[in-house]
């Protein structure tokens, strides 16, 4: 499976470097040039990934459009800690902001509708839901004193498992790892008699190889950054839940810059947004349909009776899940929403 990452590698590298900006040479006439504002920003994205390459597109856009004058400083692959530390450095003022799935529990618990199990079917249904929940979020955001830059998808979560999961039994005798706080989500699957082991991503794969877990419930992109794909041996092709990404600043660093600068970090996260929803739907397609199958991996697809089965058990575990995780009202504005016009 080492072959798997190596071989897909053409998809996940970055970008070319920004060269560093030349300037003139001193004289007794030049003025010196004012130093630029340098926003310090985290994410558990590993380097070499597609994820760290749109980020690092963002910040070259970012001091593009406004001349050298603000630069991004990127802290990537988990330095800075899991992204609930994240978010705590940021407020202390170590950070001046970040991007990741947690950032939008932290942050903006309407987004959690999203980690309804079996809610949504697709990217156009989560895109419609976000739109729809973006002022709200926006208002999440500025309650908590952070800046919301946008959101965009990681995509659904699959299952990828030791031995096959071919059945609604295969699904509930397994333990299967989710990310840490996802709590709507472990609501869902627990109500539906899932074994569900919740970790931080650095413990992972750990706890899969010491076999206190039989797999994943993960994104393809998730699976193959963190190379997980390379230790199952199998996937089945069921959108468990779709995973949303935020990107945010601290309001107190938002506020300082001068509005040009405001205006252009907005410019280029919502081209992040863009870049990022097209790069992982081709991502995922590639992943699901040919990477991970033609590198050694079984690919299952749900029986009838499977899908059958699943789609009602999530449906029955939506009235279960507990009203302080999820408002009942917002699932129901979410539901009628996506209900055909």
């Amino acid at each position: 499976m080492r072959a798997l990452v190596g071989g897909f590698s053409m998809l996940l590298l970055l970008g070319a470097s920004v060269a560093r900006a030349q300037t003139a040479p001193a004289t007794e006439q030049t003025v010196p040039a004012t130093e630029p504002t340098v926003l310090r920003m985290a994410a558990i994205a590993p380097e070499g990934t597609s994820w760290a390459r749109e980020l690092k597109a963002f910040a070259r856009g970012v001091e593009k459009a406004t001349d050298g004058a603000l630069r991004i400083k990127w802290y990537l692959g988990g330095v800075a800690g899991d992204e609930s530390e994240e978010v705590a450095r940021i407020r202390r003022d170590q950070l001046d902001g970040g991007a990741g799935a947690m950032i939008c529990d932290i942050l903006a618990p309407s987004l959690a509708v999203t980690r309804v199990g079996g809610l949504l079917h697709s990217r156009a249904e989560a895109s419609r839901v976000v739109n729809l929940l973006t002022p709200t979020i926006a208002e999440e955001f500025q309650r908590n004193g952070f800046v919301f830059l946008g959101a965009a998808g990681f995509g659904f979560d699959v299952i990828f498992s030791r031995t096959p999961v071919r059945s609604f039994d295969d699904l509930r005798h397994a333990r299967f790892w989710i990310r840490k706080y996802d709590d709507v989500l472990r609501a869902s699957l627990k109500a539906i008699g899932m074994q569900i082991v919740e970790l931080p991503y650095s413990d992972a794969t750990r706890a899969y190889n010491d076999g206190q877990i039989d797999g994943f419930i993960a994104t393809p992109a998730s699976a193959l950054a963190f190379q997980w794909a390379g230790l199952v041996h199998a996937y089945t092709t069921v959108n468990m839940a779709y995973l949303p990404g935020c990107m945010t600043m601290a309001t107190r660093a938002f506020d300082k810059l001068p509005f040009a600068q405001q205006q252009a970090v907005r410019h280029e996260a919502a081209a992040l947004a863009v870049r990022f929803e097209d790069v992982g739907r081709e991502l995922d397609h590639q992943l699901l349909d040919d990477i991970f199958h033609s590198h050694g991996l079984l690919r299952v697809e749900p029986s009838p009776e499977f899908q059958h089965a699943l789609d009602t058990a999530l449906l029955e575990a939506r009235g279960k899940i507990d009203p302080k995780l999820l408002s009942p009202a917002l699932v129901t504005k979410t539901v009628r929403a996506l209900a055909p016009k």
